[in-house]
């Protein structure tokens, strides 16, 4: 079985060495919550169920025209995903971002879906990590 925690995307362009980020960064889940398994576990429950209408919302805007709010809302994604350790959610959200902050809307558009697909990727891993026993004795 693969450890999708463990798996990495990688991001370049014209021939350049890509950075790879991991899909879900467990120890920087766990140092943002002083290494407590269980309120990891909690933190983690809030973020899945919260992701999907951030997303529908920045789509909304995106769909919309709004460039002001499409630009919040990725930074917003982007925001979340680093505080649990979404490593490559907050990487195109990032890239988002940067895209609606220059008025290009069209290119943050065209990665919704690639946000969508890196979201179910991430909540694979954080609950296979939920799943999992207590590391500690």
């Amino acid at each position: 079985m693969i450890d999708a925690s463990r798996e990495t995307a990688s991001r370049g362009e014209d021939g350049e060495e890509a950075t790879a980020f991991p899909i879900f960064d467990r120890d920087t889940m766990l140092e943002r919550t002083m290494g407590d398994e269980g309120l990891s576990r909690m933190v983690i429950d809030v973020f899945l169920a919260d992701i999907p209408r951030q997303i529908q919302i920045l789509r909304e805007f995106l769909e919309g025209g709004d460039v002001a709010g499409s630009e919040r809302q990725a930074h917003t994604i982007k925001g979340a995903a680093a505080n649990v350790g979404g490593e490559v959610l907050r990487e195109l959200a990032f890239e988002m971002e940067k895209a609606a902050r220059a008025g290009d809307l069209s290119t943050a558009r065209a990665h919704v879906s690639e946000l969508e697909a890196q979201f179910d990727r991430l909540k694979e891993a954080m609950i296979t990590f939920s799943d999992s026993p207590s590391r500690r004795c």
